[in-house]
């Protein structure tokens, strides 16, 4: 008897042939088995897909026994890590506070993936891996708890990793940009005129912030009559930490 031979045939050109080794414990059990390399998706060579291999031997062993079960047999292979096609905050703006939760919303080229992020880093008493929930189609969505006051972790442009990873393990690592605050700004109002006695014409007020702000405030201005303002946006964009104001102060107001 002799030992068998084995091919698979693969997606790629990386097709194989070889004689299957022997590896056995005594002379009366024989195991052939033939060890093949996965490699890499790379395109052209190597090629994630169904590969087909076929075990082929001598038509009878040492007793002229036939040779059984000599059969074609298929299996798949996936070596790529899951692709992000995109992964964003359910926000206006990546500042939190106390008491807000933050939603992320990931999209990949494959649906029925684990994905889990790193919220730890936010918050001390949030998971290591918190999961998403599968929406299918390749979309994902995760809701943190809200942040809390005595936990939460406050910093600037704090990373929260995504991890996806597929059925056989292949994994894939994208962050996402956060903000966490829970430190009040201190702001300072600046006039134009001296506030004691202000007189005709414009007045600029300036609010000063210790840290630019994630929204644009708000400013009113009461008893001045017909020139009261209600709440208006003062002008200057989100993110910056000083925001004016003009006001038009009339003769004999």
């Amino acid at each position: 008897e002799t030992a068998p031979t084995i091919s698979v045939a693969q997606p790629g050109t990386n097709d194989v042939t070889g004689e299957v080794k022997t590896v056995t414990a005594d002379t009366l059990s024989r195991v052939w088995t033939y060890v093949l390399n996965v490699e890499h998706h790379d395109g052209s060579v190597n090629i994630d897909g169904i590969l087909t291999v076929t075990v082929t031997g001598d038509s009878a062993d040492d007793q002229g026994n036939g040779l059984a079960g000599a059969t074609t047999r298929t299996f798949s292979t996936d070596t790529r890590a899951p692709d992000f096609a995109g992964l964003a905050l359910d926000h206006a703006d990546n500042y939190f506070k106390a008491g807000d939760a933050i939603t992320m919303n990931a999209s990949l080229a494959e649906a029925g993936l684990t994905l889990k992020a790193d919220l730890s880093v936010i918050d001390s008493a949030m998971s290591d891996v918190a999961a998403f929930e599968d929406l299918g189609g390749g979309s994902y969505i995760l809701t943190s708890p809200e942040l809390a006051l005595g936990t939460m972790i406050e910093g600037l442009n704090t990373f929260i990793y995504v991890t996806a990873t597929d059925g056989v393990g292949n994994t894939s690592v994208m962050p996402v940009v956060v903000n966490i605050d829970k430190t009040a700004a201190t702001a300072t109002l600046i006039y134009s005129q001296p506030s004691a006695a202000v007189g005709q014409g414009t007045l600029e007020i300036t609010l000063s912030l210790d840290e630019g702000s994630a929204t644009i405030p708000t400013i009113a201005i009461d008893g001045l009559g017909t020139s009261s303002v209600d709440v208006t946006l003062m002008s200057g964009a989100v993110g910056d930490a000083a925001f004016s104001f003009s006001l038009d102060i009339p003769a004999g107001l």
